[in-house]
């Protein structure tokens, strides 16, 4: 279990950057690390906990994310559960709010970010998991901070009126050590390796590229 405690500051795009980098180590797309990195941005942005929300992603679906992906019919799971990543992308390709109650999903969280993008969608959609973790999202928005973020669970999307408030919007990510780490360490499979000549120049990342 990640650390909840926050003892990092960082910018929005030093965060989307690593969590990017980290998903590429995960064994993901280039397409869906950008994706990946997107939605740490968007939850941080709008006060959650983006960075230790991917980290658990990546973590569970390390290098085996085909396990967690969507048979061709239907958006029950194939194998353990269905990655926010995948389905997320699908349904804002898709512009489809599903009628039927969708999962289990791992950090249905996640989904928030992609679910944002339903511009086709009138008013905003709600995420739902259970009967008490709701968020409402829209086009540059998201209402109601109520969602605890479970790791796991079945999940229902609509399209809804406006319930909540809106949430206050913010200019930096709140990172966890715990977060912190796990994000670095994927990062850090996709450096090339010092050799002798690199070290003499002084070149190569460590496993922190944050400038």
């Amino acid at each position: 279990e990640l650390p909840r405690a926050v003892s990092h500051d960082w910018s929005l795009g030093e965060l989307q950057s690593l969590v990017a980098k980290a998903a590429r180590g995960a064994g993901r797309s280039f397409g869906m690390a950008d994706e990946a990195g997107y939605a740490a941005r968007w939850l941080c942005g709008f006060g959650y906990d983006g960075a230790g929300a991917l980290a658990a992603v990546l973590e569970a679906t390390d290098r085996r994310a085909s396990e967690f992906g969507l048979s061709p019919d239907s958006l029950n799971p194939v194998g353990q559960a269905i990655c926010p990543l995948v389905l997320g992308t699908y349904l804002a390709d898709c512009a489809m709010v599903p009628g039927s109650t969708i999962g289990p999903v791992l950090r249905p969280l996640v989904l928030a970010p992609f679910l944002a993008q339903m511009g086709a969608v009138p008013g905003p959609v709600r995420l739902q998991v259970g009967v008490g973790d709701v968020v409402e999202v829209a086009p540059g928005a998201a209402f109601g901070a109520v969602f605890d973020g479970p790791d796991f669970g079945s999940l229902r999307v609509a399209a809804v009126e406006p319930e909540f408030d809106a949430l206050p919007v913010f200019g930096r990510a709140r990172v966890g050590e715990g977060a912190r780490e796990v994000l670095e360490a994927f990062a850090a499979r996709t450096y090339a390796p010092a050799t002798e000549e690199s070290r003499a120049k002084g070149a190569g990342a460590g496993v922190s590229d944050q400038d």
